[in-house]
């Protein structure tokens, strides 16, 4: 496959897993992002778009994102002028000139905990644009995934997601909450204002009573120390 793309003239880089790299923090995100005409071949730019944002290296707006879950491979290459048909359907990053050197996996925010290479990357990422703040998803999320700082909602600990629960995104009244490997329109990037409305019952049910019992202990653990915090000091001011 690279053979012959490289023999139409564009210099490719494939990998299995976009989501992944991503909560990894992986440099070469940045990389792409920073390099001109970079053209990502992947699934709905809207996803795509958070994807990057949320690794701190969002894609500059002359970007270009082919998804390959509404056109084939083939498809994807003939509108971008390459004629050669893929065989997979993997992420895929093109340029106009070939990458250099090798990119070592930098720290970022969405790296910290990261589980072992069994986690398939399910988690979500935000779409700045449609953010309101409301902070919906922070008190809906039983697995502390949310956390609120610098004046905004952040994906703090993309590894806590429950495999297959999207159910804040269903919640967001702003549709602004993604998952990049959900099936369901808009929670998978696309647009959002012409998909109907989800039931997010439907995803709690589907929750073991291990996982009920971690939530219970995790809310038990917050309102301790939510209480700790607003205990009064002996002087009557607040800690």
């Amino acid at each position: 496959m690279e053979a012959a793309l490289s023999a139409a003239g564009v210099a490719v880089e494939a990998v299995d897993d976009l989501c992944a790299l991503t909560a990894g923090g992986d440099g070469r995100l940045a990389a792409w992002s920073g390099r001109p005409d970079v053209t990502i071949v992947a699934c709905f730019p809207r996803a795509v778009r958070a994807l990057f944002a949320h690794a701190g290296a969002p894609l500059p707006d002359d970007a270009v994102v082919h998804n390959l879950r509404q056109a084939g491979p083939a498809a994807v290459l003939r509108d971008a002028g390459i004629l050669p048909a893929l065989d997979s359907e993997g992420g895929l990053t093109f340029s106009t000139d070939q990458l250099h050197g090798t990119h070592n996996a930098g720290e970022t925010p969405a790296s910290r905990d990261m589980p072992g290479p069994e986690w398939p990357a399910w988690f979500p990422v935000i779409d700045r644009q449609r953010c309101t703040r409301c902070r919906k998803c922070l008190s809906f999320c039983l697995f502390s995934v949310y956390e609120f700082a610098g004046d905004e909602v952040r994906v703090g600990r993309p590894a806590n997601c429950k495999n297959n629960c999207p159910a804040c995104a269903r919640v967001c009244p702003a549709r602004a909450i993604i998952f990049p490997k959900c099936k369901d329109a808009p929670i998978n990037g696309d647009d959002p204002d012409l998909a109907p409305a989800g039931d997010f019952r439907a995803d709690a049910a589907k929750l073991a009573p291990s996982d009920l019992k971690e939530v219970l202990r995790r809310r038990a653990e917050q309102n301790q120390n939510d209480t700790a915090k607003n205990t009064t000091n002996t002087d009557g001011g607040s800690p």
